[in-house]
């Protein structure tokens, strides 16, 4: 998993510009890598839910996106022991019923995606079962792109391809604000990895489209060992990676979000 734009089920704070600030501070800081920037900015947002005179749905709501953000700084800037203790945190809080319908939607769609990331790096398990209980009630569930984003992970470590094709589809044809070439990429070369059609240019596609830092190290750790299995790697694939890793961590971009309706290029 790398970060992404949580977005908020039930009220559209996202549309706020109080919410866009807060929140893309805290991606900005982890698509560079700074753990101390993130955890600064995620103090800040905090600081500032707290000062904001907000509905009881929405002080919910912003309580889970924020405890969600803690979970992902930990995962990508620190380390998997320390996000796995974060996770148990989360995990705790999350399990609880929200007291609001929004935030019990907005609950539900985050404890998946934590779920699902505890599964990928190694925090707890989650079965396919536990997942289609936690999402069926779910309201717009093909709709959701960064819910998909977190299950594609799951599928592609459990081997569902079942599941990991519904996240293919989704993130093709409702491709996120936020990165969603890449995204859909992601998925894209999981899917073609799972079924054994991936060939080294799906690899060095995959490599050439990442943008960000956390693309590159969620690649490392779990797609490019199943490349190397694969016997997929070679000499140019090896330099390609290290040229992208090298070109973002000396510049590292923060993507903006992206217009509706832009189209994924397969």
């Amino acid at each position: 998993m790398y970060i992404n734009s949580v977005g908020v089920s039930g009220y559209a704070i996202e549309n706020q510009d109080w919410y866009q600030e807060v929140i893309s501070a805290i991606r900005a800081r982890v698509y560079a890598n700074d753990r101390q920037g993130a955890a600064a900015a995620l103090k800040q947002a905090w600081q500032r839910v707290e000062e904001l005179e907000l509905t009881i749905a929405q002080r919910e709501l912003m309580t889970y996106i924020l405890k969600w953000y803690e979970f992902t700084i930990a995962l990508q800037c620190q380390s998997r022991q320390a996000a796995c203790q974060i996770y148990k945190q989360v995990h705790k809080l999350f399990i609880q019923p929200a007291q609001t319908p929004p935030g019990e939607a907005q609950r539900c769609r985050l404890l998946a995606s934590l779920r699902c990331n505890g599964r990928l790096y190694g925090c707890s398990t989650f079965t396919r079962d536990e997942l289609i209980a936690l999402i069926k009630d779910l309201p717009n569930l093909n709709r959701d792109e960064f819910l998909w984003h977190n299950i594609a992970g799951w599928a592609f470590a459990e081997r569902d391809e079942e599941i990991l094709r519904q996240a293919y589809e989704v993130l093709l044809t409702r491709p996120t604000h936020l990165l969603g070439q890449a995204k859909w990429q992601r998925v894209n070369i999981m899917l073609l990895l799972l079924t054994g059609r991936a060939t080294p240019r799906d690899v060095e596609y995959t490599i050439n489209g990442m943008q960000v830092m956390p693309q590159i190290i969620e690649f490392r750790e779990l797609i490019w060992p199943e490349c190397v299995r694969q016997k997929l790697v070679n000499r140019h694939l090896v330099e390609k990676l290290k040229l992208v890793y090298q070109r973002i961590k000396l510049n590292p971009p923060v993507p903006e979000l992206e217009p509706s309706g832009k189209h994924i290029l397969g």
